[in-house]
């Protein structure tokens, strides 16, 4: 199904301390595979089910569909690095690298073989060269060439710092996010350092440009602002779920049955 465009503004608007304002205007719609997606940086879109994966290119046409059966159910991806996509299966322990057509670089890796416990988080480092790993049976950060070879770790940080439920990971202007559903948003440097925290109880997700962090919280989409320090929510006028995606000003978001895609003004 090819994207259809729409021209009415959504009704609610973000307004920051700074009194700069962000507008969304709802641009264009794609029916949804599955709520589970990805945007890659040239604006593909990648859905994934269990162990299928579609593949829509920026007009909505379907591409192409592929089973990764023989490496198991996809428990996510990170798809930052547009020639080279990063899967991980978290029943298998283990991830792959793949191509654009999603055709596999190498085999699969088995975390265990890189003396990792059980990892509940993967993503890639800005260096593509590189992924992050956080094992939470021994609650540390490991960061892994991709050789496999480990570049640094930070141990115990349950211990250290009360990670207890982390639920997302990425790295983003070379800083890593960390996620913990009851405690707020941890950010580490590049080298495994803890340099902020943002004591946001609840949020279920969250994408981060230059300027801000977007999140979920309750139903509502809210952006906190690393200038000013500030946050806010907003109440959307439409039911949709926890999972959205930014990719170059491009604000994507899905209600289930359909992916929605806004440009800010």
């Amino acid at each position: 199904m090819s994207w259809r465009i729409l021209t009415f503004c959504v009704s609610c608007f973000l307004s920051l301390t700074v009194s700069s304002q962000i507008n969304f205007k709802l641009e264009r719609m794609v029916e949804a595979k599955t709520s589970n997606f990805r945007i890659d940086p040239l604006g593909y879109l990648i859905f994934f089910e269990k162990d299928a994966v579609y593949k829509m290119d920026t007009s909505g046409n379907v591409l192409f569909q592929q089973s990764l059966k023989s490496y198991g159910e996809i428990t996510d991806m990170d798809v930052i690095s547009p020639m080279k996509y990063l899967v991980f299966f978290r029943e298998q322990q283990a991830i792959g690298f793949f191509d654009n057509t999603f055709t596999p670089y190498q085999t699969g890796t088995r975390l265990s073989d890189l003396q990792v416990s059980y990892a509940t988080l993967v993503c890639y480092s800005m260096q593509f060269d590189r992924f992050w790993v956080f094992d939470q049976d021994n609650s540390k950060l490991i960061l892994f060439n991709t050789d496999g070879k480990r570049s640094l770790e930070t141990e115990n940080l349950n211990g250290l710092i009360g990670l207890q439920d982390p639920i997302q990971m990425l790295e983003r202007n070379g800083n890593l996010y960390i996620v913990d559903r009851d405690k707020g948003v941890y950010i580490f440097d590049m080298f495994g350092s803890l340099i902020n925290f943002i004591p946001i109880k609840g949020i279920q997700w969250i994408q981060v440009d230059t300027d801000n962090f977007y999140f979920v919280l309750e139903k509502h989409l809210g952006v906190y602002n690393f200038r000013t320090k500030s946050s806010l929510k907003i109440p959307l006028v439409f039911h949709f779920q926890s999972l959205f995606q930014i990719v170059k000003g491009k604000f994507y978001l899905t209600t289930g049955k359909e992916i929605h895609q806004y440009f800010f003004e």
